[in-house]
Order: structure tokens, then C-alpha cells, then sequence
């Protein structure tokens, strides 16, 4: 089981759910509401707090940007359109107005970006900057719903992009101190659109690509066999981080910090169409494995299939206290014992 996953339960267990919500807890990347005249309204709410207090996000058109994006990766998930974002911003009093106006930039070239506009919020002072967006989006009357939970065994499991590139962002921020790349992460919209109608499950990348697996699985008591190679999966620059710092490739997929692509799953009956439709698109989703029933998550390592327990890799950064330095650690130690595993 995810931790974050078992707090969240506790959070919401004294919560009544609204008779017109179709998701149940965990069940969606965002809230789907069906509304009285047949269409479906997706809610979803995000923030950036930890990256700004950790020195991850320092740039505040790349903090507006990504508080943007967050909601819109939500939105992208379920394959809504968006109408509108909600912003709250806590800004401390003495946060300089050319930071402000940067802030502001980053916000409106992410809603121009999307197509969709900041429609109201909330502003406050605080000690500390914090940013969150709140999206709306719609589905209309006769449209199919995706959320998390829908897969079924032997459907083929996908990504819309290449994964890692989150991870490798923050590796190099984080531990190397480099600030020159510009990290501006971008969902599609149009490709959730069509992963909607298609697939059976969707789920964003934005927690990493493991924590996504591991939510897939938790929700739809199921398995996942990645039949993919691990190094075929990493976006290039989290490859070349990989290879440069003697690094295990998987660690660039373990999260907690991801990238707004989607992964998702289609039944085998509607391959060719949805490959069709994508190809008419100029979009190359990746089919990476299939679900399994054994409710294992298995993995190619050296042209053998491994299994491995996602939820531990998934966990790790909350049991490490969000702690960079003893996350890596902690990664390091795990990775370690696999090896002597296969020594044996």
C-alpha cells in the first residue's frame, strides 16, 4: 500500500462524498462531478510549497508556470477541457515586484499555454511564498469518463512520453546545484482527450513513474509486467544524469518528483484504433507491458523478468523523511540490496 494513499484515507474517512461524484477517493486524477444536464465537470486543486521551501523551484516564472501545470496535468488525465483556474497566492510582504511580475508571467503563459484563463482566486501575505491553483474542466453530455480504476488483466499498459525527466531535473538542482536548465514541464491536453476515449485507466506521472504503478495497482487489485527495457523508458537527459553519476537507471523513475506525462492502459481490441488516431495526431504513444492478475509488478532486468516491490521504491521518499540527502541514501541501499540479491 502507497503511505501517501493510507493518510489520505484517514483524511477524508469522516468526509461524506457528494451523491453526483463518480470517483471514490484515490480514484481519479481529478474529481468527476456529473452535472444534471449530462456533462461531467473535473475538479482538481494542487500547490507548490515544498519545492519553493526545499530550493527546488527558485525561479518564479517557473513557479507560476508549474502551479499552473500541476491542475492541467490533472485535467489531462481524465481528458477534460479546461475552463478555468482558481489561484491562491501567499506572497510574503517583502517579495520583490520584479519577482511578482515574474510570477505573474509564468502563471499567464501557462493558462495561455493550456488555453484557459485565471477566472478568480485569493491573495494573502504569509512568511513564505506559497502558490496553488485550483482547475475546472469539462467533459460533455455522451462523452466517456477515465479515471484511475478500470483496467483488467492482459490490457497493454502505455506512457505518452518519455519518463525521468523530473527526477533528473531534480537531481541536478538538487545535488549538483545547477540552475541552467530550464525545467517547464508541459501536459497535453489533446492527448488525454484521446487516451479517454481508448483506454481503461489513466493515471499522470507528475509523483514519478513507480508511485504512478503502484497507484494503478492499488486501485484496480491488480499487477503490471513491464516488458519495456528501463534505460528505453528515461528521457535522455535523465539517461545522460544516469551514465555521468554512475547512477542505476531506475532511480530516475522512482519519483518523488515526475513530469506531467500520462500512463495509461488500453484494451488489446482497441489497439489499432487508438494507434490510428494518435498517428493522425503526430503522436507516438509508448506501449511498455500489460497488466497482470498476479498482483506483482515484474520488470526486465538483463533480458530476465524481475519482480519488485513497487510500493516500497514508491514510499521511500516519505519514509525518508523528504529528505533528498536520505532518500538518495535510502535509494542507494535498496538498489544495493537487489544486487546482492542476484548475487546469490
Amino acid at each position: 500500500m502507497l503511505k501517501e494513499n493510507e493518510i489520505l484515507r484517514k483524511i477524508t474517512s469522516l468526509f461524506d462524498r457528494s451523491p453526483h461524484q463518480i470517483n471514490k477517493v484515490m480514484e481519479s486524477d481529478a474529481e468527476l462531478i456529473k452535472l444534471d444536464n449530462g456533462d461531467v465537470l473535473a475538479v482538481t486543486t494542487d500547490s507548490v510549497v515544498e519545492e519553493i521551501s526545499s530550493g527546488l523551484y527558485s525561479d518564479p516564472f517557473q513557479i507560476g508556470w508549474v502551479a499552473v501545470m500541476a491542475s492541467i496535468s490533472d485535467l489531462a488525465a481524465v481528458g477534460a477541457k479546461p475552463i478555468g483556474i482558481l489561484l491562491n497566492e501567499d506572497i510574503p510582504s517583502d517579495y520583490p515586484d520584479e519577482k511578482i511580475d515574474l510570477l505573474q508571467r509564468g502563471i499567464q503563459e501557462a493558462c495561455r499555454h493550456s488555453q484557459t484563463y485565471v477566472v478568480g482566486g485569493d491573495t494573502n501575505t504569509s512568511a513564505e511564498l506559497h502558490i496553488g491553483t485550483s482547475a475546472l474542466g469539462l467533459i460533455k453530455n455522451g462523452g466517456p469518463t477515465i479515471s484511475r480504476k478500470g483496467c483488467k488483466n492482459e490490457d497493454t499498459l502505455w506512457i505518452s512520453g518519455e519518463m525521468g525527466h523530473g527526477s533528473s531535473y531534480a537531481y541536478s538542482k538538487m545535488f549538483k546545484n545547477e540552475t541552467a536548465e530550464k525545467y517547464l514541464p508541459s501536459p497535453s491536453l489533446s492527448h488525454g482527450e484521446v487516451v479517454r476515449r481508448f483506454a481503461s485507466s489513466c493515471i499522470d506521472s507528475s509523483d514519478g513513474f513507480y508511485p504512478a504503478i503502484a497507484n494503478l495497482m492499488e486501485v484496480n487489485e491488480m499487477g503490471i509486467t513491464l516488458t519495456y527495457p528501463i534505460e528505453d523508458l528515461l528521457h535522455p537527459r535523465a539517461m545522460e544524469i544516469a551514465i555521468a553519476n554512475n547512477l542505476p537507471p531506475w532511480f530516475f523513475l522512482a519519483g518523488p518528483h515526475g513530469e506531467f506525462e500520462l500512463v495509461f492502459t488500453v484494451n488489446k481490441t482497441v489497439i489499432e484504433n487508438f494507434v490510428k488516431e494518435a498517428s493522425e495526431m503526430n503522436w507516438e504513444p509508448i506501449m511498455i507491458g500489460e497488466v497482470n492478475s498476479k498482483k506483482a509488478f515484474l520488470q526486465k532486468e538483463d533480458d530476465k523478468m524481475v519482480s519488485r516491490n513497487v510500493f516500497e521504491i514508491s514510499n521511500l521518499f516519505l519514509k525518508s523523511g523528504s529528505n533528498p540527502e536520505k532518500y538518495l541514501k535510502a535509494l542507494i541501499q535498496l538498489n544495493d540490496k537487489w544486487q546482492g540479491g542476484r548475487k546469490k
